[in-house]
């Protein structure tokens, strides 16, 4: 039953990234930490993507810290959604910090896992 709930919420959060009202999801991200069931990491992607696509790149690297701070670890697709962002914008030098972080909290980091989304990102030239 608690996995069930927590997919619902999950997809409440997708949606509301997907309708890109990235605040309403960030809410209830928000809302689940005070109320319970806690939020995961995909709540988290799913927020910290919708940011990065929309160019909120501080928002982005806040829920980052955020997902952190509740001793959960980010993952690869978290990374690369940031480092994507700024890729984009040409900011090399801020997706090459992101990519660093997520080299040392990733061992077995390759391009292939970070580049499938934007190719643009191997030109910060970390990986």
């Amino acid at each position: 039953m608690r996995k069930r709930g927590m997919k619902t919420f999950s997809d409440f959060v997708q949606a509301s990234c997907s309708f890109k009202d990235v605040d309403a999801a960030k809410k209830f991200v928000f809302k689940m930490i005070a109320n319970g069931p806690p939020p995961r990491n995909a709540a988290f992607n799913f927020v910290i993507t919708g940011y990065s696509k929309a160019g909120e790149m501080g928002q982005a690297v806040e829920m980052l810290s955020l997902l952190e701070s509740r001793d959960l670890k980010p993952d690869v697709y978290s990374y690369s959604a940031i480092a994507s962002a700024y890729s984009d914008v040409g900011k090399m030098e801020e997706a090459r910090k992101i990519l660093e972080e997520a080299k040392k909290n990733h061992l077995k980091l390759c391009p292939v896992n970070v580049s499938h989304s934007n190719p643009r990102i191997l030109q910060a030239g970390t990986i």
